[in-house]
């Protein structure tokens, strides 16, 4: 399990999960990935400021939540 905020988020998004990340991307709404990286920790900030506005998916260990960009 893990936990995303503030969605809607403009800067930067936070992931806090149960165990180690892992793996972890961000998908459009297309389901093209922009955004990708590794984490070997419980938690960590992704920088999303970069991103257009609209609505992602962010994929972590086979599991998945959608967000807000603005």
């Amino acid at each position: 399990q893990f936990a995303l905020y503030p969605n809607p988020s403009s800067a930067n998004l936070n992931i806090i999960s149960d165990r180690e990340i892992g793996a972890w991307q961000i998908e459009d709404w297309t389901g093209k990935c922009v955004l990708k990286g590794k984490e070997s920790n419980h938690s960590t900030t992704i920088s999303i400021d970069k991103l257009a506005s609209g609505q992602y998916t962010l994929k972590v260990d086979n599991q998945t939540k959608i967000f807000l960009k603005y």
